[in-house]
């Protein structure tokens, strides 16, 4: 998620909107002090996790709707096939930590189920497959 909202916050600066950046970012800040407190004493660290995906989210949406002003753009229509084999990951590792206890055989299958839930929706392609195969 960090990387996502500094790639689309970052080209603010590109275009002179420093101002706007600067209250993006200070938004994103605020969102997880106050989700930090909130969350924290309750839910100790998964709390401060969730504090931070939400303020990164925060971060993006922000970055997002100011760079659509300047520059047409739509990310969702690529988001969906990634955020769809994403959930079906969750739900698989979810069920599966009932069962598995071990982290270090919970990774790989979370890896393996989101790349398959990836080829099944046509997320990547068999093309794109051969062409990563080939360039490594």
């Amino acid at each position: 998620a960090v990387f996502i909202s500094i790639a689309f916050a970052h080209p603010l600066l590109a275009w002179n909107q420093q101002n706007t950046y600067m209250k993006i970012i200070a938004g994103g800040a605020i969102t997880n002090v106050l989700f930090n407190v909130l969350l924290i004493p309750k839910f100790g660290i998964v709390g401060a996790s969730v504090s931070t995906v939400l303020a990164e989210v925060a971060v993006f949406s922000a970055a997002y709707f100011q760079i659509r002003k300047i520059v047409p753009i739509s990310v969702f229509g690529y988001l969906t096939k990634p955020l769809f084999a994403s959930i079906l990951m969750l739900g698989i590792v979810s069920v599966s930590q009932v069962y598995i206890k071990n982290l270090f055989l919970l990774m790989p299958l979370a890896v393996c189920s989101y790349f398959l839930a990836l080829l099944g929706i046509n997320g990547i392609s068999t093309a794109d497959l051969k062409k990563l195969y080939r360039s490594g």
